[in-house]
């Protein structure tokens, strides 16, 4: 039963933060003209915790183990003695074709890395220069395939800064700060946020609630604000609530370990959010997904 435990938390640990990954030159990965064809470039990272489940600060140590194929007939997975541990890295990270990307515990720079034989491999980083992040408590978009942008409630929590990087070298291209709304008895805004950008009409979205504290034993808005930005100054178009009571799903670390925006092939947008709600007679509060 354990064993079977333990191959269900790799599964699920793959299916939200490994990616798939290639050993080429470019940032995406090789795509094969014919889909049977093997391609020994590719390979998957397993993030994994050792003892129980981890992620979300947590401080469980957490090993990757790469490997070729998740093939059944490969049989069970071994870490004994076989991958690398994330030491100031966490698995809450931003993937894109080959690479990962990320602020380390440190939190002093930007780090683009890879997983190669097992070993994490530094390719670029970025010291920070005017606004400063935190590991995990940010969000992100990508406005095209070089162009990352990250966003992050200030220190204190009252404003939101961003940062734009090439992707190819970690160089800053620009970095400034938003002033949002926080609502009447309320002190803070989220401290992440979720980011999404539109391509069918070029518009970036920014979905926050007010707060009272930061921390768990906060208390927050009842309706989440929903702001459209304009990627290539940062200008805020609008700024509105959502007409019902909900909280944005995932909103304490961005998309960095689940995805809660997608798109349909009209560019409609498709936002997880949940409402909670009180049972009278069990005196507990439930959380219902919308």
């Amino acid at each position: 039963m354990k064993k079977l435990k333990f191959l269900l938390v790799a599964f699920m640990s793959l299916l939200s933060v490994t990616s798939l990954t290639s050993c080429g030159d470019d940032d995406d990965p090789i795509v094969p003209e014919n889909p049977s064809e093997k391609v020994e470039e590719y390979h998957f990272d397993l993030y994994l915790t050792v003892g129980k489940h981890g992620g979300m600060s947590s401080k469980n140590t957490t090993i990757v183990r790469s490997v070729n194929s998740l093939d059944a007939k490969e049989g069970v997975i071994s870490i004994s003695g076989v991958g690398t541990e994330l030491g100031e890295y966490s698995m809450e990270c931003i993937s894109k074709g080959q690479y990962y990307y990320q602020v380390p515990s440190s939190n002093d720079r930007f780090v683009k890395y890879q997983i190669k034989d097992n070993k994490i491999v530094v390719v670029q980083e970025q010291p920070f220069v005017k606004n400063t992040y935190k590991i995990r408590s940010y969000t992100h978009a990508w406005l095209d395939d070089n162009t990352l942008l990250i966003l992050s409630a200030n220190g204190e929590n009252k404003k939101v800064i961003w940062t734009k990087l090439n992707a190819k070298d970690m160089s800053i291209i620009d970095e400034g700060t938003i002033d949002l709304v926080i609502d009447e008895n309320f002190n803070t805004i989220t401290s992440s946020g979720i980011l999404t950008y539109r391509k069918s009409d070029g518009k970036l979205f920014y979905f926050y609630h007010s707060k009272t504290v930061v921390g768990k034993k906060s208390t927050s808005d009842k309706r989440f604000h929903v702001v459209v930005l304009d990627p290539t100054d940062m200008r805020v178009i609008s700024n509105e609530k959502v007409p019902f009571d909900a909280e944005e799903a995932g909103s304490a670390y961005g998309e960095l370990m689940q995805n809660i925006c997608f798109y349909d092939e009209k560019g409609n947008m498709y936002f997880a959010a949940f409402v909670k709600e009180e049972n009278k007679e069990t005196k507990t509060t439930m959380e219902r997904g919308m």
